[in-house]
C-alpha cells in the first residue's frame, strides 16, 4: 500500500483532513456550512454544524484561527409541508412557493416559518457546544451582497449559462437552456419565488412572468419588472453558493455526498469560482448521509427522529462522537433501539480511559481517541450501563448514587435512564426489577446459595453458575433460567454475575432461601 494511503487509513479522518487544509489553504480560515430551515431538525440536518465543527476544534487546538459561520438559507422556497407540521395546512398551504422568510410562523412566535426552523436549530448548536456566527442570507440580500455578482452573471449570461449546464452534465439545448438565468424574482403580487420565469434583462430591469406550475402550486399569471437593487430576487443555488462564498471569504466548506456527485453542485461552484469569478474554490470536503433503518433522512418525507428526541435518549457529547468515530465520508445509520445505543455508549466510555500518549495507541484507539477528545468530556465516572442496572434493582437515585460512588455522574444520567424507562427504550432483559417467583425447577438452586458468598465479583459468581450447574449434571441454559426466575421473575436479564453482585450476594441469598 502506498505510504501515503497508508497514513491516510491509520489517522482519524479530521486530522487527516486538517493535514490537507493547511498544506494547501492559508490561514486565517473561515469555515462555513448552512441549512435550509424547511423543518424540524433532525439528526441528518443536525450534521451540517457537527461535521464542520470538528474540523473548527481540531484546528483552534492546534492554534490557529478560525471564523466559523453557519448561513440559514431562509430565502429557499417552501414546497412542502413536513408531515410534524400538517396539523397547520390550512395556515401553511397558501404560502408554498414562497421563500420561506416570508412563511408565517404557524407557532406564532418568531417572525416567520424560516426564522423558527432556524432558531430552532441554534438552540441545538448550543446544546451540541456549537458555537458559529448565524447569518442569515436573507439580510446578505437585502444588504446587497448579491447584487454585484446578480448583475455579473445577467451580463454574462451566455457564458455563467454554459459554465453550469456543462459542470452539471447537461445538455445546451432545448428549452430549459434557451429559458436559463441566473436569479429567481419574486413575484410582486403573489409573493411566491419558485412560479417565477424571467423573460428579459436590459442592462438594468429584468422582466419575469409568474406562470409556472410547480405541482405543489401554481403562478399568479402576473407579469412585472425590477432592478437588481430592488433585492427582490434570489440567485439560484449553482451560482448562489459560490458567489457568498466569495465574498464571506470562505476557505473551508463540507456538504453531503449528494452535492459531491459527478454534475453535482459541487462541481458546478468550482467551475463558477475558476471560470467566471477567476479564483480558485474553498477547500471542500464531503460526508455521507444519516440514514434510520436504511433510510435517507427527510424532513419533508418524516424519516429520521427529531434531535429533541435524541439528545433525550444520548448526552450531546455521545451522538458527537457516535457521528466523529467512523469515517467522515460514511453513511452512519442511527439505530434508535437501547441494545445498539448501549453500544455507542460503551464505546464513548472505553475512548475516555484511552489517556495514554497517542503514539503507543493502537490506530483503531488512536481514532478513538481524537474522536473523543473532539466530541466533549465524559461527565459521569460510573458506566452508563451499571447506573441503568442499579437503579433497576433499587429505583432510588440516592442510592444509586452512593452505591457507585458517582453522585455528580448519576444525576447527570438520571434524566436520559429515566427517558428511556419511561419511553420503553431500555433492552429487554435490562428492563426487570427484584420480583422474585419460584422457579418451575428448583434442583441447585439452594445449593447455588449456600456456596454464595459476600465479596464474590461478577466473574467468580458467574463461575459459581456453571460449576454448580456442572456438578448436580444441570443443562447450565436451564440453570441459569431458574435462577433469573427466582431473584426477578423473568427467563432471562443482565449478565447474571453482574446482576448478582450489583444486588448483593447476602441479599441474593436471603431471595433464593424463601424457596426452601
Amino acid at each position: 500500500m502506498d505510504q501515503k494511503v497508508q497514513e491516510k487509513v491509520s489517522e482519524h479522518w479530521v486530522s487527516v483532513l486538517v493535514k490537507e487544509i493547511i498544506s494547501s489553504t492559508k490561514p486565517p480560515f473561515t469555515v462555513a456550512s448552512g441549512i435550509t430551515t424547511s423543518g424540524p431538525t433532525h439528526i441528518g440536518t443536525a450534521s451540517e454544524f457537527i461535521y464542520p465543527n470538528a474540523i473548527v476544534t481540531y484546528l483552534k487546538n492546534k492554534g490557529y484561527d478560525v471564523r466559523f459561520i453557519f448561513i440559514g438559507d431562509i430565502m429557499d422556497a417552501f414546497d412542502a409541508i413536513p408531515k410534524p407540521l400538517e396539523k397547520y395546512k390550512d395556515k401553511l398551504e397558501p404560502h408554498l412557493g414562497k421563500p420561506l422568510v416570508h412563511v408565517p410562523d404557524p407557532m406564532g412566535c418568531h417572525e416567520s416559518y424560516g426564522d423558527h426552523f432556524l432558531a430552532e436549530a441554534v438552540g441545538l448548536m448550543e446544546k451540541f457546544k456549537v458555537y458559529p456566527e448565524i447569518i442569515k442570507n436573507s439580510d446578505l440580500y437585502k444588504q446587497g451582497f448579491y447584487d454585484k455578482y446578480a448583475t455579473l452573471y445577467l451580463k454574462q449570461r451566455d457564458k455563467v449559462r454554459d459554465v453550469v449546464f456543462e459542470s452539471s452534465l447537461r445538455e445546451k439545448k432545448g428549452k430549459e437552456y434557451e429559458n436559463w438565468y441566473p436569479i429567481a424574482p419574486i413575484c410582486e403580487k403573489c409573493g411566491r419565488i419558485s412560479t417565477c420565469t424571467v423573460t428579459g434583462f436590459d442592462g438594468e430591469y429584468y422582466t419575469y412572468k409568474c406562470d409556472k406550475d410547480v405541482e405543489y402550486t401554481k403562478g399568479c399569471g402576473y407579469e412585472g419588472k425590477a432592478k437588481i437593487s430592488d433585492h427582490n430576487y434570489k440567485l439560484i443555488w449553482r451560482v448562489e453558493w459560490p458567489s457568498r462564498q466569495d465574498f464571506l471569504k470562505v476557505t473551508i466548506e463540507g456538504f453531503g455526498k449528494d452535492h459531491a456527485t459527478r454534475g453535482g453542485s459541487a462541481d458546478t461552484a468550482s467551475a463558477v469560482h475558476r471560470l467566471i469569478l477567476g479564483r480558485e474554490p474553498p477547500f471542500y470536503y464531503r460526508y455521507g448521509f444519516f440514514l434510520l433503518g436504511g433510510k435517507k433522512y427527510s424532513k419533508s418525507k418524516g424519516i429520521g427522529l427529531d434531535v429533541n428526541t435524541v439528545i433525550k435518549l444520548m448526552p450531546p457529547s455521545v451522538i458527537k462522537y457516535f457521528i466523529y468515530r467512523a469515517d467522515s465520508q460514511e453513511d452512519k445509520n442511527f439505530d434508535p433501539t437501547g441494545q445498539n445505543m448501549l453500544l455507542i455508549y460503551e464505546d464513548y466510555e472505553y475512548a475516555s480511559t484511552l489517556t495514554q500518549p497517542i503514539e503507543s495507541l493502537s490506530r483503531a484507539d488512536r481514532k478513538k481517541r481524537i474522536a473523543y477528545e473532539i466530541s466533549g468530556e465524559r461527565q459521569w465516572k460510573a458506566k452508563y450501563l451499571d447506573v441503568l442496572l442499579h437503579y433497576q434493582i433499587y429505583r432510588d437515585w440516592e442510592k444509586v448514587k452512593t452505591i457507585l460512588n458517582d453522585r455528580e455522574g448519576v444525576e447527570y444520567l438520571k434524566p436520559f435512564i429515566q427517558y428511556w424507562i419511561e419511553n420503553n427504550f431500555v433492552p429487554e432483559e435490562y428492563s426487570f426489577s427484584i420480583n422474585p417467583k419460584k422457579p418451575e425447577d428448583m434442583k441447585g438452586v439452594i445449593e447455588f446459595a449456600d456456596k454464595l458468598k459476600e465479596g464474590m465479583d461478577q466473574l467468580e459468581i458467574h463461575n459459581l453458575v456453571f460449576d454448580t450447574a456442572k456438578s448436580l449434571n444441570i443443562e447450565p441454559k436451564m440453570f441459569f433460567k431458574s435462577l433469573y426466575t427466582a431473584i426477578i421473575g423473568k427467563d432471562k436479564g443482565p449478565k447474571l454475575g453482574k446482576l448478582i453482585a450489583a444486588i448483593g450476594p447476602t441479599r441474593v441469598k436471603e431471595i433464593l432461601y424463601q424457596f426452601k
